[in-house]
């Protein structure tokens, strides 16, 4: 003689199932919802401990952020925010060379930060290349990277620094800033 099934067996059976599924329905329901959503989280500025605006932002090739604020430049390496300061009154302009070196520019300043041997990011100013009579050179509007050269355009002048050395386009009067 068979066995005789329980018919309960059957309806729990089917229960689980159904709980299962829908289980799954309410999962990829609640990841539906952050689809294309950007992954981001957003900073004030007394946690990076700068000033409010933020005119630019870079990835270095370590991974970590750079942005340009006033009087310097804040980075966040995933856990925490530091700074750099630069002479000037905020950085406008960054961008990463081809030796790794983040190049900056903004009011009468540019140079480039670079890390240490000890892991300190340390801002060197490449003003002391700077003839005098382009002094003060006013706002370093462009920074642009090309091969081993690094080029820095500013209201009197364009800039080019390659192999250790500074060499100076300028512009006639009238069509300065």
């Amino acid at each position: 003689m068979a066995a005789m099934r329980n018919p309960l067996d059957r309806l729990w059976r089917w229960r689980r199932v159904l709980s299962g599924a829908l289980f799954l329905i309410g999962c990829s329901a609640f990841a539906a919802h952050d689809t294309g959503r950007p992954l981001l989280q957003r900073f004030s500025a007394k946690e990076y401990r700068s000033h409010y605006q933020v005119w630019c932002g870079q990835q270095a090739p370590d991974g970590s952020l750079w942005f340009g604020s006033a009087g310097g430049a804040v980075h966040f390496d995933g856990r925490e925010w530091g700074d750099v300061r630069v002479p000037t009154s905020f950085v406008r302009q960054m961008v990463v060379g081809a030796d790794g070196a983040l190049l900056v520019a903004g009011e009468d300043e540019f140079g480039f930060i670079r890390r240490e041997a000890d892991g300190r990011a340390v801002y060197h100013s490449l003003m002391k290349h700077v003839d005098a009579a382009l002094k003060p050179i006013g706002l370093a509007r462009r920074v642009v990277a090309h091969g081993d050269a690094v080029f820095y355009a500013a209201d009197r002048a364009v800039f080019r620094w390659q192999g250790g050395r500074l060499t100076a386009w300028t512009f006639p009067p009238e069509r300065r800033n």
